[in-house]
């Protein structure tokens, strides 16, 4: 009896333990619809708040359409695009006030939220019946003047809605959380009862695990649509960050290789930023870090250039690049921050200047025996900033002069961004700017520096004067500076005609460097004349933007010149091409530079082996075949093009190496990969088939789950060149990678 009575009595507190989570599952249901409301009810309004922004932008757009050059089709675009926009928004606003059971929207049962709406309802009517007008007179100005000021005023007033939703959300489950802890303690106190039963009291710790694990529900939602994100962005820029370095080892003209190249730039920037932006511990600790490795300065002010150099040919800008002093060669910074800042800012100038000159400029000060505070000042000649608009240029979303985005579009996130990781390295952004004369923006850095191996000295010594006509100012002072450096005597010049009265005095010069734009004579005709009066004795290196390459191709044949450059002239170019010109050589002869070899190519015929390549992404397959085709031609490449078809293909052919993506249909790649060493292990083999994971995933957790797949190296997407090369000479030839 004693037995069954403490059978009865853990029977009983068994029972009365697991009311508390009855009850707590039955009040849950109770309130999932509200729970449901709230959470619709906040993503309604938070789309308003975009969608209001949204319409605005395409209402501009359509503006600017109607009143420029723009195709009919092109507004007919525009205009459906906003009429449909401007439906949901109705739609969302009806809905956000009344309900809409097809959006799962039940009728606002807060009353502040209910007055909040009925308080602005006049004003949406106002827009959307502007944005209406607008459609059928999209040429009328005053209509997107007015959509812009309602769009200001609606997006704050829906920024306070979703307020008003959250904090309705948030009081809702404070009040659940509250219950729910009176539940639980409740359950712990009758559980004590039951000390004997310990495996249950172990049970309902479990079951307080699983509650914490749901409650963290959201966070992985978040994770989860971060790595999708990633993957989605950095597929497409895989294709372009890898055609286009196949591309520029292609035999291309001068002119093609610097589009490739800078396109190739361009992608490396995009992926450095996404690569933070998505990077999910970073935005969870709201912080941003910085890698500091030790880098070329000069490289990286070059290549920073080179990205706006072919937007400031359009707009016929000269871009100066100007070393101040004798600059350290290497430096301790974050390369890709800085390049994002140099970039952002020589983006803007260009952006902002319609005629004059862009110009970077880097000097520095030696502070003490290892570290020097560097300067980077972009200036440019444009529209400038007046000092109340100065005060606006650092904020989020906004822009010195409102008109400016309707003219050269933009967030006015750039600068802001900019001064935040100025901030981080320890700097800030200045500006020097006058309306109507351009500006200046600057920011220092103290940091370590080092003068690198000192260049191998080369015989100038046949190189004793150059002449240089050029009509800009600081182009002339630059060029004059690089000359002076090597001990070269430069005669200076503003103009073509001048160049030829210095030649008719009698003055004799070892090399002419000419500028094609030039007022009066430009440098072709300059160059025509000289020939004319005095023969093919004078060498000649012309000075041009890359935009001018198909124009003077020809001529430059026919006429004999030395060599040509495109602007800024980078030392380094300007005295490897005047090298080129040594005693008794011909005008017209060119330098012809060997390209640097990438790991593995002067050995890739010697690697053998069938490679599998899983990737359901076709470009991405193609760019990674024809990679491995050019470096490696003797090895064997299978494709398959999701993760069932892997398993089968390694079963059958045993490949040497597979490279596996991690995002495929049927199969994705971490299961495949278990599935392969599964097989390996049922058939006892000790050494498995090597596996290289392909990832585009922005989170850390994705290498830590592809090495748990049994994956032997992971590689992120865009896939860099050198490293598939290492990885592949690696696995299939192991002791040239050592």
């Amino acid at each position: 009896m004693k037995r069954e009575s403490i059978a009865t009595k853990n029977l009983l507190v068994l029972i009365l333990s697991f009311l508390p989570f009855i009850a707590g599952i039955g009040y849950s249901v109770l309130n999932s619809p509200e729970r449901s409301y709230f959470s619709e009810a906040i993503n309604m309004a938070g789309s308003q708040r975009m969608r209001t922004m949204l319409i605005a932008n395409y209402a501009q757009q359509l503006n600017a359409a109607a009143t420029g050059l723009n195709s009919k089709e092109a507004q007919q675009e525009i205009s459906a695009v906003l009429s449909d926009e401007i439906d949901i928004y109705r739609r969302f606003a009806a809905a956000l006030r009344y309900g809409d059971e097809s959006l799962g929207l039940i009728p606002n049962h807060v009353p502040e939220i209910r007055d909040e709406l009925i308080r602005i309802d006049q004003e949406i009517e106002a827009y959307i019946r502007n944005g209406l007008l607008l459609l059928q007179n999209p040429a009328e100005t005053d209509y997107v003047r007015d959509i812009i000021a309602s769009a200001m005023n609606l997006k704050d007033e829906f920024h306070l809605i979703t307020a008003l939703f959250q904090q309705g959300n948030d009081t809702m489950i404070e009040r659940q959380r509250r219950i729910d802890l009176g539940l639980i303690s409740f359950a712990f106190f009758i559980t004590i009862l039951g000390v004997v039963l310990t495996r249950k009291i172990k049970k309902q710790e479990e079951n307080l695990l699983i509650a914490s694990e749901e409650a963290l529900a959201a966070n992985e939602a978040k994770s989860l649509f971060l790595a999708n994100m990633s993957h989605e962005i950095r597929t497409p820029l895989n294709g372009v960050i890898g055609f286009t370095e196949l591309l520029s080892d292609t035999e291309l003209s001068p002119v093609q290789k610097q589009y490739v190249e800078s396109a190739n730039v361009s992608g490396h920037i995009l992926l450095g930023i996404i690569n933070d932006i998505l990077d999910f511990s970073k935005i969870e600790a709201g912080m941003m870090s910085l890698d500091v490795v030790k880098t070329d300065l000069i490289e990286l002010a070059e290549s920073s250039v080179e990205i706006i150099r072919f937007s400031a040919d359009k707009k016929k800008l000269e871009v100066l690049l100007n070393f101040g002093g004798d600059i350290p060669r290497y430096a301790w910074i974050d390369p890709v921050r800085l390049k994002q800042i140099l970039a952002n800012l020589l983006g803007n100038a260009v952006k902002f200047t319609e005629e004059g000159e862009v110009e970077l400029r880097v000097s520095f000060e030696k502070y003490d025996e290892e570290r020097s505070k560097l300067r980077f000042d972009v200036r440019d000649t444009g529209t400038g900033i007046t000092e109340e608009d100065q005060k606006k240029l650092f904020k989020a979303f906004s822009q010195g002069d409102p008109s400016t985005t309707r003219k050269y579009g933009g967030t006015g996130l750039g600068l802001i961004i900019s001064q935040m990781i100025a901030e981080k390295m320890g700097s800030s952004i200045m500006l020097s700017s006058t309306a109507g004369k351009g500006s200046v923006f600057s920011f220092e850095l103290l940091t370590r520096t080092e003068q690198g191996a000192t260049p191998e000295k080369k015989d100038f010594s046949h190189i004793r004067s150059v002449l240089v006509a050029d009509d800009n100012f600081n182009n002339r002072s630059i060029l004059d500076a690089m000359l002076w450096a090597k001990k070269i005597t430069p005669v200076v010049c503003a103009s073509g005609t001048e160049a030829i009265r210095l030649l008719k005095s009698g003055n004799k010069f070892d090399v002419f460097l000419c500028d094609y734009h030039m007022p009066e004579f430009d440098g072709l005709q300059t160059i025509q004349l000289i020939r004319e009066e005095f023969g093919n004795t004078l060498p000649v290196i012309l000075l041009h933007s890359s935009s001018d390459e198909v124009h003077i191709s020809k001529f430059c044949k026919d006429y004999h010149v030395a060599g040509r450059l495109t602007k800024p002239v980078k030392s380094k170019d300007l005295f490897e091409r005047m090298l080129a010109i040594l005693p008794g050589t011909l005008p017209g002869t060119e330098k012809v530079e060997t390209a640097e070899l990438k790991p593995f190519v002067s050995k890739g015929s010697a690697v053998e082996g069938t490679v599998l390549i899983a990737e359901d992404n076709m470009m991405n397959m193609r760019m990674i075949t024809a990679t491995m085709r050019r470096f490696f031609p003797n090895i064997r490449v299978i494709e398959a093009v999701n993760g069932a078809q892997a398993v089968q293909l390694t079963e059958k052919l045993n490949p040497d190496l597979i490279l596996m993506d991690i995002q495929m249909p049927e199969i994705d790649g971490n299961e495949a990969a278990k599935i392969i060493r599964r097989n390996e292990s049922e058939k006892g083999r000790v050494n498995g088939v090597p596996i290289v994971a392909l990832t585009a995933g922005a989170l850390k957790e994705d290498q830590t789950k592809a090495v748990e797949a049994g994956m032997d190296a992971f590689l992120t997407k865009p896939v860099d060149t050198n490293k598939l090369c290492f990885v592949i000479g690696s696995f299939l030839f192991p002791e040239e990678a050592m």
